[in-house]
């Protein structure tokens, strides 16, 4: 059994990502960029601890969960069956092609907010899902949120729950700022464990289907919005998403059977008057896309 010690906090480093993006300052970006390379450096620390308990968590076993995530979904709504085979069949693929990492000693739910800030020092809370994984695993949850954090942060929001409504232009350019600051991230990690970007891609490629599914699944649509641009941005960086090219943000979108399009307001509005199935169906349609 594992007990933790008290550990001192002035703010997580979820508070800090969305105070630096609401500055907008090079001092709060140079401040964020040292906590980021500090919390990088704990995580490698502790998947170099050679601490063996917790159960083993592989890629193959979440790869199952969303997959019957996604048949449960089809099942409420015959008009999605099939809708995220082309993806999922090309997850697999890669992640054979991709062998994963050897398991380390792994936090299992690792978020900026379970970074605990205090006076220049870190410390991580909330090890009740230790397990024994490959570093993607971490890496792919803790980079993931950091965009979702990013798209979340408003000058009003304090639940991390709460979603804003903001245009497809901002979203991209927040996009690139998130993925800035995930870069500091993992390049300090690099410089002291070796590890498969190929693998992270792909844990992260599941953590945000299973978002999007999680929209319907759990009822929340003001949450699709960002979701979607977030896994749209995440599959092109992999090579299995040419349906959005560049410039596409700015325009008008519409819908099309060769290049999908959403309508990221009327989705919530469907909810409400009960036709969200259909919604829905046009939502998913983006996953035939894959190539």
């Amino acid at each position: 059994m594992l007990v933790q010690g008290p550990i001192r906090e002035e703010q997580t480093l979820q508070d800090l990502i969305r105070s630096a993006l609401r500055a907008g300052t090079p001092e709060a970006r140079a401040e964020l960029d040292t906590y980021m390379r500090m919390a990088a450096v704990g995580l490698a620390e502790l998947h170099r601890s050679a601490v063996h308990i917790g159960e083993r968590r592989v890629w193959e076993d979440e790869f199952t969960e969303v997959r019957e995530d996604a048949d449960r979904l089809a099942a409420a709504a015959p008009q999605l069956e099939g809708a995220a085979t082309a993806l999922l069949e090309r997850l697999h693929a890669l992640a054979d092609e991709n062998p994963a990492d050897p398991a380390v000693p792994t936090h299992g739910t690792f978020r900026p907010a379970q970074v605990l800030l205090n006076k220049g020092r870190i410390g991580f809370i909330d090890f009740d899902g230790f397990c024994q994984a490959e570093p993607a695993l971490d890496l792919a949850l803790f980079l993931g949120k950091i965009r979702d954090i990013g798209l979340n942060t408003s000058e009003t929001d304090d639940d991390e729950d709460e979603s804003v409504v903001i245009e497809q232009v901002d979203r991209q350019a927040l996009l690139d700022q998130t993925e800035a600051i995930s870069e500091t991230f993992l390049a300090e990690y690099e410089r002291h464990v070796p590890i498969s970007r190929q693998r992270i891609a792909l844990w992260g490629a599941l953590n945000l289907l299973t978002l999007v599914l999680h929209c319907w699944t759990k009822v929340k649509p003001e949450r699709l919005g960002n979701t979607l641009a977030m896994i749209e941005r995440h599959l092109r960086g992999m090579g299995l998403y040419s349906a959005a090219r560049a410039g596409d943000a700015a325009r008008k979108t519409r819908k099309s059977v060769a290049t999908p399009k959403f309508r990221y307001i009327a989705l919530a509005n469907a909810v409400i008057a009960s036709t969200w199935i259909d919604e829905l169906a046009e939502m998913l349609g983006f996953l035939q896309s894959i190539i």
